[in-house]
């Protein structure tokens, strides 16, 4: 309901700006300044709707912060936890790249805090170095299984070079 709508509404707000091939430049038609009103107004209702749990949106601010675009400053690793909160959420395109980022490391914000035989070894809100090949190439199997062509590919190409390596392949 109402989360959808911000999403929605946010989604326009910046489809309306890529649609006339408009960056934070601008053009000749609408002043820079309400440009930037509306680029951040749209961010505004997409970040809402993110965390209020719609997988569009969460989607939507990874890629956001991932490529640092429409006013929004680059931030790899809140672009991390919102691409693990769509791939969780069942968003395929976002589970293949979940996968890659694993597959090819990133930095990860911890949300609680990570334990060994119950002693913390980081607290919420650190930030730690994850590469985790198998577990990349799992989100990737689950995007293949989604209709990813991406996915697919990459997943066959693995298996294949798995074959020729004699290991075994993604846990089924």
């Amino acid at each position: 309901g109402h989360m959808q709508s911000k999403f929605v509404l946010g989604a326009l707000l910046l489809g309306k700006l890529v649609e006339a091939g408009k960056g934070v430049a601008g053009s000749a038609k609408e002043p820079k300044d309400e440009l930037v009103a509306r680029q951040k107004e749209g961010v505004k209702f997409l970040r809402q709707a993110a965390t209020g749990g719609v997988v569009e949106a969460q989607t939507a601010m990874g890629r956001l912060l991932l490529q640092g675009l429409h006013g929004v400053d680059r931030n790899v690793v809140d672009a991390a936890t919102w691409i693990g909160l769509a791939a969780e959420g069942g968003d395929a395109q976002s589970q293949l790249l979940y996968g890659c980022m694993y597959l090819d490391g990133f930095l990860r914000k911890l949300t609680r805090p990570l334990k060994e035989n119950g002693v913390v070894k980081a607290h919420a809100g650190a930030v730690l170095q994850e590469r985790d090949p198998e577990l990349g190439m799992q989100w990737v199997k689950k995007a293949a299984e989604r209709g990813v062509s991406d996915a697919q590919f990459k997943l066959g190409n693995y298996l294949h070079e798995l074959s020729i390596a004699g290991g075994s392949g993604v846990a089924e």
